[in-house]
């Protein structure tokens, strides 16, 4: 087995991005979030990465035995496109974006709609790699992927609609490894803990918010909040913050998505676009009168410009298809 860099390496190795990238007889993990996040820091996983991780300079890493597998995504950004010679295996549940696909043809993927990329982590190992003994020996592996099917599927949530039957046949296949006294408690206990670490953002100001969970899609700023928008609006300097984001991405819209489950699942969006009106406006519409599938968008300000979102089971996912449509035109 590739042994994984030192400390010191990984440290001046990080990058905000979503892949593993392979190099010589070391493995970079390349992530995109904070470290110090709830199930990595209970676990003290990671903890010696810097916690803001988009400094590297890939080019000066990638060479003629590179290999990197990509992690739920499977289209690389511009700033990464000269990657995509190296890419040898894809593991993803969004749909397949055709236009986008560049790799060669033996790569190797997994791409299936479900309601986790854990899910199909989980399914690579237990299928290919001899699950069963491999979880006994890193039971800390199926707990952390465990714990991620939790959340996403929000401990398999009917109003939240987003599991599938491999979601359910996963998580059962992890209990029956982990061994829980009782399963249904330790879930809803695991998924009040997770809802409370990601919906604690009182330490980030309204800059790093917008910079925590963010897709860009040509000049779309597509920020994505664990809070509601109007709360992540009531904040510091916002605006000014939306404003700078920006000016310094290069963008001209910024589509702000707002979830919040404390007491029953809800969303919000809001369009803004402080350099462009127009366009904004013109892009809200859009938004409204999307049909694959309706977003059920209800306008809560005059301007049009801030909507509460009647399908809750439309996440930023569902959002993208739409975006790229509206670019297209």
């Amino acid at each position: 087995m590739s042994r994984l860099l030192p400390n010191s390496a990984i440290s001046r190795y990080t990058v905000n991005s979503g892949n593993l990238l392979f190099r010589e007889n070391y493995i970079l993990y390349l992530i995109n979030l904070v470290v110090s996040a709830y199930r990595l820091g209970s676990y003290s996983v990671l903890t010696h990465i810097p916690h803001l991780a988009d400094d590297i300079n890939l080019k000066e890493l990638v060479g003629n035995e590179t290999q990197i597998t990509l992690v739920d995504h499977h289209v690389l950004s511009k700033r990464l496109d000269f990657l995509t010679p190296y890419v040898r295996e894809i593991i993803d549940h969004r749909p397949l974006d055709k236009q986008q696909w560049k790799y060669n043809s033996d790569i190797k993927t997994l791409i299936k709609i479900v309601g986790s990329c854990g899910t199909l982590i989980a399914q690579r190992i237990k299928d290919e790699n001899e699950g069963i003994e491999f979880f006994y020996m890193y039971p800390t592996c199926a707990d952390l992927l465990h714990s991620v099917i939790i959340l996403d599927t929000v401990n398999f949530s009917k109003e939240v609609n987003k599991a599938t039957p491999l979601d359910r046949e996963i998580i059962d296949y992890l209990e029956s490894i982990l061994k829980f006294e009782n399963c249904e408690q330790t879930r809803q206990i695991k998924l009040e803990k997770l809802l409370k670490a990601r919906s604690d953002v009182t330490s980030l100001t309204s800059s790093q918010l917008l910079r925590k969970d963010l897709k860009i899609l040509e000049d779309v700023f597509v920020p994505s909040f664990p809070i509601l928008v109007k709360e992540f609006l009531q904040k510091p300097k916002a605006l000014e913050a939306v404003s700078e984001a920006l000016n310094t991405k290069n963008c001209t819209i910024a589509v702000l998505l707002g979830m919040d489950l404390n007491e029953g699942l809800k969303r919000d969006v809001a369009v803004l676009s402080p350099f462009c009106p127009e366009r904004g406006e013109k892009l809200a519409k859009f938004l409204q009168d999307w049909s694959q599938p309706y977003l059920e968008l209800v306008p809560e300000a005059q301007d049009c410009v801030y909507f509460k979102q009647n399908n809750l089971s439309a996440s930023r996912k569902q959002y993208m298809p739409a975006l790229k449509e509206f670019l297209k035109n």
